[in-house]
């Protein structure tokens, strides 16, 4: 195997392997069965899994088996791997219209519920670090997994001073940029190994202004399963068959102009009716970035800060969209667009029409866009609960 990197096969595997921790009556089964799985290939340090708080906001937390710390041996010797499992906890996280953020071993703004998880188990991960030195560590995670996995990254590069490579299938978006610019430059965009499937709504979440890393980095893409989301689109196991024996460089996505000035002016422009989907959500970020830094320069950078005001990042958004339409006429006509555009995808565009865009109306249209995303994932991971499998 390469002295960086490990095939895509070889990841998501042991992310698959993973959810062994759900599937077996005990602890001690679970780790039988890894060892069964993968015979002398790693040792399970500590021979326990690695557990964690979960439970979604206002639910009591509980502690869980969520993941394995292991040492490779044979044509794995020199490598260490560090991985994590998805839990249902995931849709109530992801559906919190209160949510908040909190701040990462770097100081930058993330997700709550993800920081709490991390947080909860690093002690654990504390203990196993000395066991550790001198090995390339492998960070790996699915669904949620994939999100605690990029804090564990984070944590571990700032912590010890080494560049865990990170792998994550289907996660959604822990951060803002603020997050995101710093994970980025610290680990190194070359050892990220973004994997999603393009019709995966679970990596569409939160929606804007959380966004993923690497910033401006390669990722790699499966292809969509439907036109709309599914339980399949989020599926280890899927992801698992999808990627097959391919390689990091044939599963790499295509560079494109799609995020072009040009590209997301035309989608502001286009009038026609358009579903919640993956695709769409992937515009509708690009577009409101578009907008928002029109209306303020550099917002999705000053919305990095939402964290230590009394706003909310719904809030923020509209606060800065009402600002915008007294900018100027031609900023005013995009808020206007992006408006009309949230709608559409709503199933209301006659709307916009005549609207009295204050900073109440764009918050109200924003809650509606969140509730209806949410409902849609929520969907989507509660069907995906299959023979115990938690996502």
């Amino acid at each position: 195997m390469s002295n960086h990197s490990i095939k895509p096969n070889q990841a998501v595997d042991l992310a698959e392997a993973i959810y062994l921790l759900t599937s077996t009556p005990s602890q001690s089964d679970a780790v039988k069965a890894v060892k069964l799985r993968y015979g002398n290939t790693f040792e399970i340090l500590g021979n326990s899994p690695i557990a964690a708080k979960t439970g979604g906001p206002g639910f009591l937390k509980c502690r869980t088996a969520f993941g394995l710390c292991l040492m490779g041996r044979k044509q794995f010797e020199g490598h260490s791997f560090i991985v994590f499992r998805g839990t249902d906890f995931l849709a109530d996280w992801l559906t919190n219209l209160n949510a908040t953020l909190s701040r990462s071993s770097n100081n930058q703004p993330v997700h709550t519920g993800f920081s709490e998880t991390f947080k909860s188990l690093r002690p654990q991960l504390i203990a196993l670090m000395r066991q550790l030195s001198g090995t390339k560590i492998h960070c790996i995670g699915h669904s949620l997994g994939g999100a605690v996995a990029s804090l564990c990254a984070e944590w571990i590069e700032l912590a010890y001073n080494t560049k865990p490579c990170l792998y994550t299938f289907g996660a959604p978006r822990v951060g803002l940029h603020g997050f995101v610019s710093v994970h980025t430059r610290t680990l190194g965009s070359t050892n990220f190994y973004r994997v999603h499937r393009r019709s995966d709504i679970v990596p569409h979440v939160p929606i804007w202004p959380f966004i993923h890393a690497p910033f401006q980095g390669r990722t790699y893409r499966l292809p969509a399963i439907g036109a709309l989301p599914s339980s399949n689109d989020h599926s280890i196991g899927l992801y698992a068959d999808s990627i097959g024996d391919k390689s990091w460089q044939t599963l790499t996505e295509p560079q494109s102009n799609a995020g072009s000035d040009a590209a997301v002016e035309r989608w502001l422009l286009d009038k026609t009716f358009v579903g919640v989907t993956a695709d769409s959500l992937e515009w509708l970020g690009k577009a409101m970035v578009y907008v928002l830094e029109r209306c303020m320069a550099g917002a999705a950078r000053l919305l990095s800060l939402a964290g230590s005001t009394q706003l909310t990042i719904l809030d923020s958004i509209a606060f800065m969209l009402e600002k915008g339409i007294s900018v100027s006429e031609t900023v005013s006509r995009w808020v206007f667009y992006l408006v009309r555009k949230i709608l559409l995808l709503l199933g209301r565009p006659d709307i916009a029409e005549g609207a009295d865009i204050t900073q109440a109306f764009l918050r109200q249209v924003l809650l509606e866009l969140q509730q209806k995303v949410n409902g849609m994932v929520r969907r989507v991971i509660d069907q995906s609960l299959v023979n115990g499998h938690s996502v």
